[in-house]
């Protein structure tokens, strides 16, 4: 419910890391599923941002695939929402 890399702020909240499971669902075919850092390659894109005391989490569905051969495809889905909207979201 913060910023991912504003300053901290004293608003009494709870904040969860990572929370997430893996469902394997055989041939290669997995799912991960809740809050969860991304991290891919070097991290300079995307990755959990270790040097920031919040760090860089997600709530995010992925689709995971990988085959004997080493192929590796992950396609993921994600919400995003600052801070908590009446109106809209």
């Amino acid at each position: 419910d913060t910023p991912q890399i504003a300053a901290a702020d004293n608003n009494n909240s709870f904040s969860l890391a990572q929370a997430w499971i893996n469902f394997k669902f055989g041939n290669g075919w997995s799912t991960k599923l809740g809050r969860q850092a991304l991290v891919y390659d070097d991290q300079r894109i995307l990755g959990g941002l270790d040097w920031a005391m919040q760090g860089r989490f997600h709530d995010a569905a992925l689709i995971k695939y990988k085959n004997e051969n080493g192929l590796k495809l992950d396609l993921g889905f994600s919400f995003n929402q600052n801070g908590v909207s009446r109106i809209n979201t």
